[in-house]
């Protein structure tokens, strides 16, 4: 039990804080746009990098409890889930970061 809630633990506060490091990418590459248009982007940016950081979590406890289950040692296993996490997490900030200037784009086009 306790692998499992280290591990998502971890695994959900690195995730936020690549989420933090990509929020200052986004407001350097959405420097040139209206606050009105980005609030959207932002806004799509805060929620999914909250979902991406519980899903990399929840990820990271699957992945602890599999391998405790199979007799590893409880640090492998928190070593194991958060390294595959946080490749996950990293994948969804980017993707996330992405879809945020799509959005923002979208908005300033059409609205």
């Amino acid at each position: 039990m306790g692998a499992k809630v280290a591990a998502f633990l971890i695994s959900v506060v690195l995730v936020i804080a690549i989420a933090v490091l990509g929020l200052f990418f986004l407001l350097i590459a959405l420097n040139g746009y209206s606050e009105s248009d980005v609030t959207y982007g932002f806004a799509a940016f805060g929620i999914l990098s909250f979902l991406a950081a519980i899903v990399s979590g929840a990820i990271a406890a699957g992945i602890a409890h599999l391998m405790t289950r199979r007799e590893f040692k409880a640090f492998g296993s928190i070593l194991a889930g958060v390294a595959a996490a946080f490749i996950f997490g990293v994948v969804a900030i980017l993707v996330t970061s992405g879809l945020a200037v799509g959005i923002t784009e979208y908005a300033r086009n059409n609205f």
